[in-house]
């Protein structure tokens, strides 16, 4: 990454709003002119259009929902992660702040954003990302839809306190992740492993997106959930869990 896309994301990374802060760049070489060239056709020449920043987000949005996120980061190639980097490394940064467009885009661009970005997410990102994290974990329990994301992500969670990739992230969202996964408490869909041994495993387990949700929270908030086998059980803990938040 140059210098100049380096300090452009990081500008993007500290703003507060939902916009990129300043007028868009001029397109290199458009204030020099062209000694070669007629210079009375130059003067009555109109300027570049500014582009179009909504436009602009709304076609990498598509453009990460095509892939997914099996495409992105389960098939062992970094060429696509790193053909986005480099060619949209600041808009990956505004369409996460982009409430407006696709919860799994932006889910999407973060996911690059935490693997090329060193210090991602800062504190004032957080509140942002944890509902985008809470919603991932909720899609994790549905075998149809567009998320497709299964419980492999997320770790084994009880056991060993195996968190996976996608857990790490969550849990450096602090806080805020916790306040977003509160809701999530009462979902008993079930979430599903794949893989060979893997699955074997984690679908043994019989984990649901509650079970998830309540591992996350507890570690968040120092009040470890402790695990059952028998599904009534593993309840009365959550909803022990429950009781204890403010």
């Amino acid at each position: 990454m140059t210098h100049h896309l380096a300090a452009a994301l990081a500008a993007l990374l500290a703003c507060s709003s939902g916009t990129s802060p300043g007028a868009p760049s001029t397109p290199a070489g458009a204030d020099r002119q062209d000694t070669t060239g007629d210079t009375t056709t130059m003067t009555t020449q109109k300027p570049p259009a500014a582009p179009d920043a909504a436009g602009d987000l709304a076609g990498l949005s598509r453009k990460l929902l095509e892939l997914g996120f099996r495409d992105l980061f389960l098939r062992m190639d970094e060429d696509q992660i790193d053909a986005l980097w480099t060619a949209s490394a600041a808009d990956l940064a505004r369409l996460v702040r982009a409430t407006g467009e696709d919860p799994q885009a932006r889910f999407l661009a973060a996911e690059i954003l935490f693997r090329k970005h060193p210090g991602f997410p800062g504190a004032d990102l957080r509140p942002v990302l944890a509902p985008i994290y809470a919603e991932a974990v909720a899609q994790t329990g549905r075998t149809t839809g567009p998320w497709q994301l299964r419980g492999n992500q997320w770790g084994f969670l009880y056991q060993g306190d195996d968190v996976g990739p996608l857990g790490r992230h969550l849990l450096a969202l602090g806080a805020d992740a916790a306040a977003a996964l509160r809701p999530l408490l009462d979902n008993r869909d079930h979430v599903l492993y794949e893989g060979s041994q893997e699955a074997t495993l984690g679908n043994s387990l019989m984990y649901r997106v509650n079970d998830v949700a309540a591992y996350y929270l507890g570690r968040l908030v120092s009040r470890p959930v402790a695990f059952h086998r028998d599904l009534k059980d593993r309840d009365a803990e959550i909803q022990r869990l429950a009781r204890s938040l403010p």
